[in-house]
């Protein structure tokens, strides 16, 4: 009996000890899963911490998106430069290895170095007379397209340019008018475009470099699908240039000749003198030229007919004066478009239109 009741209180001993156990089991698990549970909040707390940081990083304005983005743009303006200079090269390629084919009285072919000596020289085209005036081998009268220049031997009309004139091209960046005019249009281009209304120096050059005014009497057929076209007259800076070339002259010359584009409310040309002697007006609306230096009687610059004759760029002497040239006086000067004057248009021909001297 005493046995039975030993065994009993063992047993219950043992059963509450196993209570007692199985309960701080649960509390230590229920301990264990609450630090688990804060430890969890406390890592999501720092990841989204974290990731705010790495998204500021990445997104502000010195983020990382944006510096690769910097630098996509930077590759593609470097990829953008070298396809324009690569474009540039091929121009200069092209320029250098398109024929300009030129010949002599006797069908001989001129060498291209030696085509200045040849200006003023008498050209067949159109079943009409012109003087070879001038070979643009580089393009800077024609977006770097080599062109061969020919000017009417003859002045003809009575032109007042104040009962024509237009705005043909002149809002237009890569017209006839600012090709022949590429000072003006380096300089005050923009500018002059962005305008609604043109003066009148501006307005009577316009007339002058549209093609539809002369193409018809001074152009053979088809050769405007070519390419080709005629205005009214040279530009003041092709004058130069090729009164230039023909007198083995550079820029490094004192008497290096040439017309400069200025502008405020006038736009428009002066002339820089050739040498600086007395005869030489030095106001820079009126030089004279020197008339011994023509290669052949009766030539391109002057002496011929007597008269005033436009050209195709404005004077900045006032906004209604445009560039002539005094053929008797062999000077380049400037009238009112109200004036009455003559023209000797001239024709743009592409290298691939092959001329022969007559002369």
């Amino acid at each position: 009996m005493e046995k039975s009741k030993t065994v009993k209180k063992a047993k219950t001993r043992v059963a509450a000890h196993t209570h007692t156990s199985i309960l701080n089991n649960k509390k230590t698990k229920i301990q264990q899963a609450g630090i688990t549970l804060v430890a969890l909040i406390v890592t999501m707390v720092v990841l989204l911490i974290l990731a705010g940081i790495t998204i500021n990083l990445a997104l502000n304005d010195n983020g990382v998106m944006n510096k690769s983005q910097f630098a996509s743009n930077i590759y593609a303006m470097q990829t953008k430069d070298e396809f324009e200079i690569m474009e540039q090269i091929e121009t200069e390629i092209a320029t250098i290895t398109t024929p300009i084919i030129i010949k002599d009285k006797n069908g001989e072919y001129i060498n291209i170095k030696e085509i200045a000596n040849y200006y003023g020289h008498e050209v067949m085209y159109n079943e009409q007379v012109y003087q070879l005036f001038y070979v643009d081998i580089v393009g800077k009268y024609s977006n770097k397209e080599p062109r061969i220049w020919l000017q009417y031997k003859e002045g003809v009309g009575d032109i007042q340019l104040s009962q024509h004139l237009e705005t043909t091209g002149i809002a237009e960046e890569n017209s006839i008018f600012w090709k022949i005019n590429p000072d003006l249009n380096k300089k005050f281009g923009t500018e002059i475009r962005k305008k609604n209304s043109w003066s009148n120096n501006l307005r009577g050059v316009a007339y002058l470099c549209n093609p539809d005014n002369w193409n018809e009497t001074y152009l053979a057929e088809g050769d405007s699908e070519k390419g080709a076209y005629a205005i009214g007259g040279v530009s003041a800076e092709l004058f130069c240039d090729s009164y230039n070339q023909i007198r083995g002259k550079t820029k490094a010359d004192e008497d290096y000749f040439e017309a400069k584009a200025f502008g405020s409310n006038i736009y428009g040309y002066l002339y820089k003198p050739l040498n600086p002697s007395a005869s030489i007006q030095k106001d820079g609306y009126s030089y004279v030229t020197n008339g011994t230096n023509y290669p052949i009687s009766g030539d391109i610059y002057g002496t011929h007919g007597g008269r005033y004759k436009w050209i195709s760029s404005p004077s900045f002497y006032a906004y209604d004066n445009v560039c002539i040239k005094y053929d008797a006086g062999k000077s380049l000067t400037r009238n009112p478009t109200s004036a009455n004057l003559t023209v000797r248009p001239a024709v743009s021909l592409p290298p691939d239109i092959q001329i022969q001297l007559i002369n």
